[in-house]
Protein backbone atom coordinates (compact mmCIF):
# COMPACT_ATOMS: atom_id res chain seq x y z
CA UNK A 1 0.00 0.00 0.00
CA UNK A 2 2.72 2.46 0.81
CA UNK A 3 4.60 1.70 -2.01
CA UNK A 4 2.08 1.82 -4.45
CA UNK A 5 1.14 5.32 -2.99
CA UNK A 6 4.49 6.76 -3.23
CA UNK A 7 4.51 5.66 -7.15
CA UNK A 8 1.66 7.59 -7.49
CA UNK A 9 3.38 10.61 -5.97
CA UNK A 10 6.13 10.32 -7.90
CA UNK A 11 4.19 9.97 -11.22
CA UNK A 12 2.01 13.22 -10.26
CA UNK A 13 5.60 15.13 -9.25
CA UNK A 14 6.77 14.18 -12.87
CA UNK A 15 3.89 15.42 -14.44
CA UNK A 16 3.76 18.17 -12.98
CA UNK A 17 7.24 19.43 -13.49
CA UNK A 18 6.78 18.26 -17.33
CA UNK A 19 3.28 20.71 -17.35
CA UNK A 20 5.78 23.35 -15.98
CA UNK A 21 8.17 23.33 -18.58
CA UNK A 22 5.54 23.32 -21.96
CA UNK A 23 3.92 26.12 -19.94
CA UNK A 24 6.96 28.26 -20.22
CA UNK A 25 7.94 27.41 -23.83
CA UNK A 26 4.20 27.64 -25.19
CA UNK A 27 3.13 30.91 -22.75
CA UNK A 28 2.91 34.14 -24.44
CA UNK A 29 5.66 36.69 -23.80
CA UNK A 30 3.31 39.03 -21.81
CA UNK A 31 2.24 35.91 -19.53
CA UNK A 32 5.90 35.74 -18.58
CA UNK A 33 6.66 36.40 -14.84
CA UNK A 34 7.14 40.23 -14.49
CA UNK A 35 10.65 41.84 -14.49
CA UNK A 36 12.00 39.34 -16.79
CA UNK A 37 11.37 40.93 -19.87
CA UNK A 38 13.12 44.41 -18.76
CA UNK A 39 15.76 42.77 -17.39
CA UNK A 40 16.82 40.67 -20.76
CA UNK A 41 16.36 44.07 -22.40
CA UNK A 42 18.61 45.64 -20.00
CA UNK A 43 20.95 43.31 -20.49
CA UNK A 44 21.18 43.59 -24.09
CA UNK A 45 21.61 47.50 -23.80
CA UNK A 46 24.69 46.80 -21.57
CA UNK A 47 26.37 44.50 -23.59
CA UNK A 48 25.52 46.73 -26.76
CA UNK A 49 27.37 49.83 -25.02
CA UNK A 50 30.16 47.69 -23.54
CA UNK A 51 31.03 46.86 -27.44
CA UNK A 52 30.79 50.04 -28.36
CA UNK A 53 33.12 51.64 -26.12
CA UNK A 54 35.55 48.94 -26.71
CA UNK A 55 35.76 49.86 -30.87
CA UNK A 56 35.98 53.30 -29.65
CA UNK A 57 39.00 52.76 -27.66
CA UNK A 58 40.50 50.64 -30.16
CA UNK A 59 40.21 53.50 -32.85
CA UNK A 60 41.56 56.22 -30.14
CA UNK A 61 44.36 54.03 -29.66
CA UNK A 62 45.14 53.53 -33.76
CA UNK A 63 44.77 57.00 -34.04
CA UNK A 64 46.77 58.36 -31.72
CA UNK A 65 49.80 55.61 -32.98
CA UNK A 66 48.92 57.01 -36.61
CA UNK A 67 48.47 60.31 -35.78
CA UNK A 68 52.13 62.34 -36.59
CA UNK A 69 53.49 63.96 -33.04
CA UNK A 70 53.87 67.57 -33.49
CA UNK A 71 57.09 69.32 -33.61
CA UNK A 72 58.62 70.21 -30.23
CA UNK A 73 59.65 74.28 -30.02
CA UNK A 74 62.52 74.88 -30.08
CA UNK A 75 63.19 77.54 -27.04
CA UNK A 76 66.50 78.17 -27.87
CA UNK A 77 65.86 80.65 -30.35
CA UNK A 78 63.51 82.30 -28.02
CA UNK A 79 65.91 82.39 -25.54
CA UNK A 80 68.84 84.11 -28.48
CA UNK A 81 71.28 81.29 -27.48
CA UNK A 82 74.13 80.89 -29.98
CA UNK A 83 73.32 77.55 -31.90
CA UNK A 84 77.14 76.58 -31.49
CA UNK A 85 76.44 76.20 -27.80
CA UNK A 86 73.82 74.28 -27.99
CA UNK A 87 75.94 70.77 -28.61
CA UNK A 88 78.00 70.16 -25.34
CA UNK A 89 80.67 68.92 -27.77
CA UNK A 90 81.37 71.77 -29.89
CA UNK A 91 80.95 73.82 -27.01
CA UNK A 92 83.60 72.06 -25.18
CA UNK A 93 86.30 72.05 -28.80
CA UNK A 94 85.43 76.08 -28.54
CA UNK A 95 86.31 76.67 -25.49
CA UNK A 96 89.56 74.15 -26.19
CA UNK A 97 90.88 76.09 -28.99
CA UNK A 98 90.04 79.30 -27.56
CA UNK A 99 92.56 78.40 -24.51
CA UNK A 100 94.56 77.40 -27.08
CA UNK A 101 94.80 80.48 -29.10
CA UNK A 102 97.60 82.36 -26.54
CA UNK A 103 99.82 79.58 -27.05
CA UNK A 104 99.49 79.34 -30.96
CA UNK A 105 100.15 82.96 -30.99
CA UNK A 106 103.39 83.24 -29.03
CA UNK A 107 104.49 80.50 -30.41
CA UNK A 108 104.01 81.36 -33.93
CA UNK A 109 105.26 84.96 -32.80
CA UNK A 110 108.53 83.44 -32.07
CA UNK A 111 108.95 81.46 -34.42
CA UNK A 112 108.39 83.43 -37.24
CA UNK A 113 105.19 81.20 -38.55
CA UNK A 114 101.82 81.75 -39.49
CA UNK A 115 99.59 81.32 -36.94
CA UNK A 116 97.02 80.40 -39.74
CA UNK A 117 99.23 77.62 -41.14
CA UNK A 118 99.92 76.60 -37.00
CA UNK A 119 95.91 75.93 -36.83
CA UNK A 120 95.83 74.48 -39.70
CA UNK A 121 98.58 72.63 -38.81
CA UNK A 122 96.83 71.35 -35.42
CA UNK A 123 93.40 70.66 -37.13
CA UNK A 124 94.88 68.45 -39.48
CA UNK A 125 96.98 66.12 -36.89
CA UNK A 126 94.78 66.42 -34.25
CA UNK A 127 91.59 68.25 -34.34
CA UNK A 128 92.97 70.00 -31.09
CA UNK A 129 92.56 67.38 -29.08
CA UNK A 130 95.90 67.69 -26.85
CA UNK A 131 95.70 63.81 -25.75
CA UNK A 132 95.56 62.59 -29.70
CA UNK A 133 98.30 59.28 -29.72
CA UNK A 134 98.68 57.68 -33.38
CA UNK A 135 99.61 53.85 -34.11
CA UNK A 136 102.98 55.17 -35.11
CA UNK A 137 103.56 56.88 -31.88
CA UNK A 138 102.85 60.47 -32.44
CA UNK A 139 101.78 62.34 -29.66
CA UNK A 140 100.09 65.67 -28.60
CA UNK A 141 98.48 68.36 -30.29
CA UNK A 142 100.83 68.54 -33.36
CA UNK A 143 101.42 64.80 -33.44
CA UNK A 144 105.30 64.64 -33.22
CA UNK A 145 107.11 61.30 -33.24
CA UNK A 146 109.41 60.72 -29.72
CA UNK A 147 112.89 61.24 -31.49
CA UNK A 148 111.41 64.86 -33.25
CA UNK A 149 109.68 65.78 -29.68
CA UNK A 150 113.31 64.94 -28.23
CA UNK A 151 115.15 67.20 -30.24
CA UNK A 152 113.48 70.13 -30.07
CA UNK A 153 113.15 69.69 -26.08
CA UNK A 154 109.92 68.12 -25.20
CA UNK A 155 109.53 66.31 -21.87
CA UNK A 156 105.89 66.03 -21.94
CA UNK A 157 104.00 65.91 -25.02
CA UNK A 158 100.35 66.19 -23.53
CA UNK A 159 101.52 69.07 -22.43
CA UNK A 160 99.64 71.50 -24.63
CA UNK A 161 102.12 74.47 -24.53
CA UNK A 162 105.38 72.47 -25.07
CA UNK A 163 103.45 70.45 -27.70
CA UNK A 164 102.80 73.15 -29.36
CA UNK A 165 105.77 75.14 -29.00
CA UNK A 166 108.06 72.15 -29.82
CA UNK A 167 105.96 71.43 -32.87
CA UNK A 168 106.29 75.22 -34.32
CA UNK A 169 110.00 75.07 -33.48
CA UNK A 170 109.94 72.23 -35.94
CA UNK A 171 107.71 73.34 -38.68
CA UNK A 172 110.19 76.46 -38.55
CA UNK A 173 113.18 74.53 -39.30
CA UNK A 174 111.38 72.89 -42.28
CA UNK A 175 110.50 76.50 -43.83
CA UNK A 176 113.87 77.46 -43.10
CA UNK A 177 115.07 74.45 -44.68
CA UNK A 178 113.22 74.47 -47.90
CA UNK A 179 113.54 78.31 -48.41
CA UNK A 180 109.91 79.23 -47.19
CA UNK A 181 108.33 76.58 -49.58
CA UNK A 182 105.23 75.70 -47.27
CA UNK A 183 104.55 72.63 -49.43
CA UNK A 184 107.68 71.12 -49.08
CA UNK A 185 108.31 72.08 -45.46
CA UNK A 186 104.85 70.28 -44.77
CA UNK A 187 105.67 67.14 -47.05
CA UNK A 188 108.71 67.13 -44.31
CA UNK A 189 106.85 67.97 -41.59
CA UNK A 190 104.41 64.54 -42.48
CA UNK A 191 107.06 62.31 -43.99
CA UNK A 192 109.86 63.29 -43.90
CA UNK A 193 113.32 65.44 -44.83
CA UNK A 194 114.32 62.07 -46.41
CA UNK A 195 111.67 61.39 -48.08
CA UNK A 196 111.68 64.83 -49.66
CA UNK A 197 115.24 64.66 -51.15
CA UNK A 198 114.81 61.33 -51.69
CA UNK A 199 111.89 61.74 -54.19
CA UNK A 200 112.75 65.62 -55.39
CA UNK A 201 109.61 67.16 -53.69
CA UNK A 202 106.40 65.70 -52.30
CA UNK A 203 106.70 62.25 -51.85
CA UNK A 204 104.43 60.25 -53.95
CA UNK A 205 102.41 59.13 -51.11
CA UNK A 206 98.87 59.32 -50.79
CA UNK A 207 98.98 60.20 -47.47
CA UNK A 208 101.27 63.11 -47.64
CA UNK A 209 99.86 64.50 -50.87
CA UNK A 210 96.06 64.78 -49.00
CA UNK A 211 98.02 66.19 -46.14
CA UNK A 212 99.35 68.92 -48.24
CA UNK A 213 96.43 69.62 -50.24
CA UNK A 214 94.29 69.78 -46.90
CA UNK A 215 96.20 72.47 -45.16
CA UNK A 216 96.08 74.13 -48.55
CA UNK A 217 92.44 74.19 -48.25
CA UNK A 218 92.34 75.69 -44.78
CA UNK A 219 94.41 78.03 -45.23
CA UNK A 220 93.14 79.63 -48.38
CA UNK A 221 91.81 82.27 -47.34
CA UNK A 222 94.39 83.64 -44.96
CA UNK A 223 97.62 84.85 -45.33
CA UNK A 224 99.14 81.94 -44.88
CA UNK A 225 97.93 80.63 -48.68
CA UNK A 226 100.05 78.55 -50.74
CA UNK A 227 100.12 76.97 -53.72
CA UNK A 228 100.11 72.84 -54.14
CA UNK A 229 102.77 71.94 -57.03
CA UNK A 230 101.58 69.95 -59.81
CA UNK A 231 102.68 66.28 -58.74
CA UNK A 232 104.19 64.43 -61.56
CA UNK A 233 104.99 60.89 -62.18
CA UNK A 234 107.22 59.30 -59.25
CA UNK A 235 111.11 58.35 -60.01
CA UNK A 236 110.23 54.55 -59.19
CA UNK A 237 107.27 54.43 -61.88
CA UNK A 238 109.95 55.66 -64.39
CA UNK A 239 112.52 52.86 -63.44
CA UNK A 240 110.38 50.84 -64.04
CA UNK A 241 109.09 51.89 -67.22
CA UNK A 242 112.03 52.50 -68.52
CA UNK A 243 112.90 48.59 -67.48
CA UNK A 244 110.23 47.37 -68.99
CA UNK A 245 111.10 49.15 -72.48
CA UNK A 246 114.61 47.72 -71.73
CA UNK A 247 113.07 44.17 -71.55
CA UNK A 248 110.98 44.20 -74.26
CA UNK A 249 113.84 45.61 -76.30
CA UNK A 250 116.06 42.70 -75.46
CA UNK A 251 113.45 40.46 -76.02
CA UNK A 252 112.87 41.40 -79.81
CA UNK A 253 116.26 41.07 -80.29
CA UNK A 254 116.59 37.69 -78.92
CA UNK A 255 113.68 36.86 -81.15
CA UNK A 256 114.82 38.63 -84.10
CA UNK A 257 118.51 37.02 -83.65
CA UNK A 258 116.56 33.40 -83.35
CA UNK A 259 114.64 34.00 -85.96
CA UNK A 260 117.60 34.67 -88.33
CA UNK A 261 119.38 31.65 -87.07
CA UNK A 262 116.72 29.39 -87.73
CA UNK A 263 116.72 30.67 -91.82
CA UNK A 264 120.49 30.31 -91.95
CA UNK A 265 119.93 26.74 -90.54
CA UNK A 266 117.42 25.75 -92.66
CA UNK A 267 119.09 27.62 -95.61
CA UNK A 268 122.16 25.83 -94.99
CA UNK A 269 120.48 22.35 -94.82
CA UNK A 270 118.62 22.92 -97.99
CA UNK A 271 122.11 23.44 -99.59
CA UNK A 272 123.87 20.95 -98.08
CA UNK A 273 120.85 18.73 -98.98
CA UNK A 274 120.87 20.15 -102.70
CA UNK A 275 124.84 19.06 -103.08
CA UNK A 276 124.10 15.82 -101.64
CA UNK A 277 121.43 15.28 -104.37
CA UNK A 278 124.53 17.02 -107.00
CA UNK A 279 127.12 14.74 -105.41
CA UNK A 280 125.18 11.41 -105.71
CA UNK A 281 124.16 12.72 -109.16
CA UNK A 282 127.62 12.67 -110.65
CA UNK A 283 128.62 9.49 -108.85
CA UNK A 284 125.94 7.81 -110.32
CA UNK A 285 127.06 9.32 -114.08
CA UNK A 286 130.39 8.21 -113.70
CA UNK A 287 129.56 4.59 -113.05
CA UNK A 288 127.00 4.06 -115.80
CA UNK A 289 130.00 5.49 -118.01
CA UNK A 290 132.48 3.13 -116.97
CA UNK A 291 130.02 0.31 -117.27
CA UNK A 292 129.31 2.01 -120.34
CA UNK A 293 132.68 2.29 -121.28
CA UNK A 294 133.68 -1.90 -120.30
CA UNK A 295 130.84 -3.20 -122.41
Amino acid sequence: MDQRTQDTEGIDRQNTEDRRHADRRHSPVGARRPGQVERRRSNRRHIAGAGLLAALAFGGVRYQQHRPMDPMEDVSRDLGMPEELLDDDAAVEIDEREALEPIIQEAASLHGVDPDLVKAVIQTESRFNPRASSGAGAKGLMQLMPKTAKAVGIEDPFDPRQNIFGGVKYLSQMMERYNGNTALALAAYNAGPGNVRRHRGVPPFRETRGYVSKIAKLVADSDAAFSVPAYRASVKKARVSSRNSRRAGVRKASMSSRARTRRATMTRAKTSSRTRATVTRASARRTSSRRSSRT
